[in-house]
């Protein structure tokens, strides 16, 4: 998940033309004795034999299936490499995809990429301000299960979708659920071209796998394939967004709480806090804590995101000192916001055609 969402426009070179054309025909012949697989136009649309609706709900968590997740892709051959860093040198304020480990083999000149194999990777994306609310499937950090390398062959993308479906029986999931889409026009950002599947589980997104290369070097291929852990325990659990990310009892209000303190106890264990970049970031997720809560304290609620993000191997500061700055930063906006309304005010009574 990465290069594929944040992609503009389509690309149709005749290379990328044959590319897409010999794709279309690796996923016929691997795929058309199990699904049933329909072409219209630039669209490869895969159905199931036999349909269901959908079945028993997973008893899981968040952090059990994340781990269910990283069981399979090391029994399936992948490597396990260290974490990206959530602040590195990308071209986006944090890391929002673990497909970035490849972009150095992207990007041109091309160099060996960051990283390859599975990556549980904690990710910050669509942090939003006091203004809107949180809904559902989307949250401001999340655990991407990113599955990213590099090849010289379509084949190796076409056994990665196989992984996924039989990584996605392994959890339950039976196949009858399940809607795949292949887009075989490809889109291109920047030096990048790709091709993309996506895949719905009961009619929702989860997934999506891009088969990717570099326009000046197509021969050099590389591929991702990621969902949300949270995202897909959600769709697995039948309960509400919420209350499968938080827990049960869990409102829509607090909800929209916590995923602020648990993006901000990210940035802040891993040294975002205080830089110049993506400091207007962190200003939305502080805008979203509530004046009334920090007043009596955040360090519980701090500590359980530091628990949540020590289980997805990342290491965290004492939740005293973490809730501590986030309860002055609180406080500090507010006196800010109400300093700039009585400004505004003062600007408007001077102005006013009747005072």
């Amino acid at each position: 998940m990465g290069w594929s969402n944040a992609g503009s426009g389509s690309y149709g070179s005749a290379a990328s033309s044959e590319r897409a054309q010999e794709l279309a025909e690796s996923l016929q012949s691997r795929f058309e004795s199990r699904w049933d697989l329909s072409r219209v136009g630039d669209t490869l649309s895969w159905a199931p034999r036999r349909k269901v609706s959908s079945s028993a709900k997973k008893k899981t968590s968040v952090v059990l299936l994340g781990r269910s997740l990283e069981s399979f892709w090391r029994q399936a051959g992948f490597a396990h490499p260290p974490l990206l860093p959530v602040t590195a040198p990308y071209k986006t304020d944090f890391i929002v995809s673990g497909v970035q480990g490849l972009d150095p083999w992207l990007i041109s000149p091309p160099r060996e990429p960051l990283r390859q194999g599975y990556l549980g990777q904690p990710v910050v994306r669509n942090i939003r301000d006091s203004t809107k609310p949180l809904v559902d499937g989307s949250l401001s950090a999340f655990v991407n299960a990113s599955v990213i390398g590099t090849d010289t062959s379509i084949s190796c993308y076409v056994n990665l979708l196989d992984d996924w479906l039989e990584c996605l029986s392994t959890l339950g999931v039976h196949t009858g659920r399940l809607r795949l889409e292949t887009r075989l026009l490809p889109w291109r950002r920047e030096d990048v071209a790709g091709l993309t599947t996506f895949m719905r589980l009961d009619g929702k997104d989860f997934c999506d796998s891009s088969l990717m290369w570099n326009v000046r070097s197509p021969e050099r291929l590389a591929y991702d394939s990621g969902t949300g852990v949270e995202r897909l325990h959600w769709l697995l659990s039948g309960k509400s967004w919420h209350e499968s990310v938080f827990g049960i009892g869990t409102t829509r209000e607090a909800a929209d709480v916590r995923d602020a303190i648990r993006a901000y106890v990210l940035l802040y264990s891993t040294g975002a806090v205080g830089r110049r970049r993506g400091g207007a970031t962190i200003a939305r997720l502080i805008s979203r804590v509530p004046l009334e809560i920090a007043l009596w304290g955040l360090n519980r609620a701090v500590a359980v995101e530091c628990r949540f993000w020590e289980q997805f191997g990342v290491p965290t500061i004492a939740a005293s000192i973490i809730s501590s700055h986030l309860e002055e930063a609180v406080i500090r906006f507010d006196e800010s916001r109400r300093s700039d309304a009585v400004g505004r005010g003062q600007r408007l009574q001077l102005r006013h055609p009747l005072s």
